[in-house]
């Protein structure tokens, strides 16, 4: 009896934890939206949630951690309706498509934050804001390159796609990933327009033309 209820309490503390975890980053954002996020500090975030600051140290060492972690949770975020998206095609063609667009649009979304925190990577000290940007960039990049060269396998084996043969599939994919991120870090620079989306669909039947199995249009 006394395991289940410690068990219990357990579960309880850690669901806290989680709830209050969501609310610190769900805070930096908003502030980061409004104020940039140099301008911000922690006693501003604690305030914000009717805490004090050492109960931000609780769950972070500092500011910087809390905007890693929420940079984090958008682009898991953005990750999962991504596989929503793909999951509702059939052809590998289709899938990658979805990945695509769907990407596209998930950046779209986030555009104001992007665009606050691209005034602090302008400024000198916002470098760091940069490192965390294009580090947590980087480390997504290499988890988009496999789930791309995956879906390039689905569309060969199903038809939808030509063989690519010789390290093709590895650089298509790689190239896929690359243009991805590529538009991600014009949205942070602001140098994103209102033609982006239409490019973006023109590469993708440009793409396609180049990709596609002849035999299965």
């Amino acid at each position: 009896m006394k395991r289940l209820v410690d068990e219990k309490k357990s579960l309880e503390k850690l669901s806290r934890e989680e709830q209050a975890r969501k609310d610190i980053l769900a805070t930096m954002r908003s502030l980061v939206e409004r104020y940039g996020y140099h301008k911000i500090t922690l006693d501003d975030i604690a305030k914000s949630l009717g805490k004090t600051k050492g109960f931000l140290y609780y769950y972070y060492p500092d500011k910087d951690a809390i905007l890693e972690a929420a940079i984090e949770v958008e682009s898991l975020a953005m990750q999962n309706e991504i596989d929503i998206a793909i999951s509702k095609e059939v052809t590998g063609i289709a899938k990658i498509r979805a990945f695509i667009l769907v990407c596209h649009l998930e950046i779209q979304k986030r555009q104001s934050l992007l665009s606050k925190l691209r005034g602090e990577v302008q400024s000198m000290e916002g470098r760091g804001v940069l490192g965390i940007l294009l580090d947590k960039s980087g480390e997504f990049m290499k988890m988009d390159a496999p789930i791309l060269k995956t879906l390039l396998e689905i569309g060969i084996k199903d038809g939808s796609l030509r063989s690519l043969k010789g390290g093709k599939l590895e650089a298509v994919a790689y190239m896929i990933s690359t243009i991805l991120h590529g538009i991600e870090y014009d949205y942070i620079m602001d140098k994103a327009t209102e033609h982006n989306e239409k490019r973006i669909r023109l590469a993708i039947e440009a793409l396609e033309h180049g990709i596609a199995n002849p035999r299965n249009p």
